[in-house]
């Protein structure tokens, strides 16, 4: 909805409006961590019926690698020999995050092999999307050659490491919260029936309250 009030906006300058891609980089899942594309393709073609059933086809499409690229695209842009950093310099966040998309156990050797054929793949995958999208590319962080965009205005910015919850916030206000492995300890969270408010597919919500804090102690 965010997408479909901005285009709202610039309509009053611009009639024509603009055409928001969703870009899904499954080929990127299926090389670095090895996501069958099968897999994403059925995630693509359910987000394809929600976008629709939301009346939002007319703003926003969804961009697929694999509808447009192949795996024979990216080894023939691939480096020969990529560059391997060493297993001592992997830190413990990288290893958890390895981990957090491979879901599974994996050792030092193997992060530093995926951390490198992550930085070859999407390298590669950025080259052969930007020469089929001609227009401002927007990332879920900012990088010198791209602007943030939020999912959600006022929340979280990054949404694929966790859950969306609801937080009420202090000023009374709902605000969306990202629940990860590291902050779900912070909140009483659970799930609320929201069937007869929203889409079929959306049957419930998180709802997250912060735990309370206890005081400080007096220095």
């Amino acid at each position: 909805m965010q997408i479909h009030r901005l285009n709202k906006r610039v309509r009053r300058v611009y009639a024509q409006g603009i055409q928001f891609s969703l870009v899904v980089d499954n080929l990127c899942a299926q090389l670095i961590n090895d996501i069958e594309v099968a897999r994403t393709s059925t995630y693509c073609a359910r987000l394809r019926e929600l976008i629709d059933r939301l009346g939002l086809s007319g703003d926003v499409d969804l961009f697929v690698e694999s509808e447009h690229f192949s795996v024979d695209d990216f080894e023939r842009l691939r480096a020969k020999t990529p560059a391997i950093p060493s297993a001592g310099t992997v830190t413990l966040k990288e290893h958890e995050t390895v981990e957090r998309f491979l879901g599974r156990a994996c050792d030092i050797s193997e992060v530093a092999e995926r951390s490198a054929r992550y930085q070859d793949i999407t390298r590669i995958s950025g080259q052969l999307i930007d020469a089929q999208i001609d227009g401002l590319h927007m990332t879920q962080r900012a990088t010198p050659d791209t602007i943030c965009f939020r999912a959600y205005p006022g929340g979280d910015s990054r949404i694929q490491s966790g859950q969306v919850a609801l937080k009420m916030t202090v000023e009374g206000d709902v605000r969306p919260v990202l629940l990860t492995s590291h902050n779900q300890s912070e909140y009483d969270w659970y799930r609320a029936d929201s069937s007869d408010i929203s889409p079929a597919r959306l049957d419930s919500v998180i709802c997250a309250e912060p735990l309370a804090r206890p005081p400080s102690p007096a220095s």
